[in-house]
């Protein structure tokens, strides 16, 4: 399954209350209106926010081969769920972050292997072209 993750993203949802139009809550799916007819994605809202304006995190299923006893292919609100709670195993955090744990720490890799790296390039340029490398 590959799924597109989009956190810098325009829209913005809010919760009609008694108090006027709030946040949404944490664990809020958007799977209807909003979203596009011709794929499968979702909005989601993970984290609790007090303070500004919350900006959901928009999800999109663009290949999906999964044959792993989950039925995805019968209810999107399964993903979902599954990626809310992936949501809160972020190490040493005690609540929920905006992305699933594993997009987190594949972004924190790609930034610790890009400062380490920086512009230096390696002493065997073929190593380029490997798969490895890239």
């Amino acid at each position: 399954m590959e799924i597109i993750v989009q956190k810098k993203i325009n829209e913005r949802f809010f919760q009609e209350t008694n108090r006027g139009l709030t946040n949404p809550s944490s664990g809020t799916v958007i799977l209807e209106g909003a979203v596009s007819p011709k794929f499968w994605d979702f909005y989601l809202v993970a984290q609790k926010v007090t303070q500004g304006t919350c900006t959901p995190t928009k999800y999109t299923v663009v290949y999906n081969t999964t044959d792993i006893g989950l039925s995805f292919n019968s209810s999107e609100q399964e993903l979902a769920d599954l990626t809310f709670t992936q949501c809160f195993n972020y190490y040493n955090w005690q609540g929920a972050i905006k992305t699933p744990a594993c997009v987190m720490y594949a972004s924190r890799i790609a930034y610790f292997v890009q400062t380490a790296l920086g512009t230096k390039l390696p002493q065997d340029v073929n190593l380029l072209n490997q798969l490895f490398y890239l």
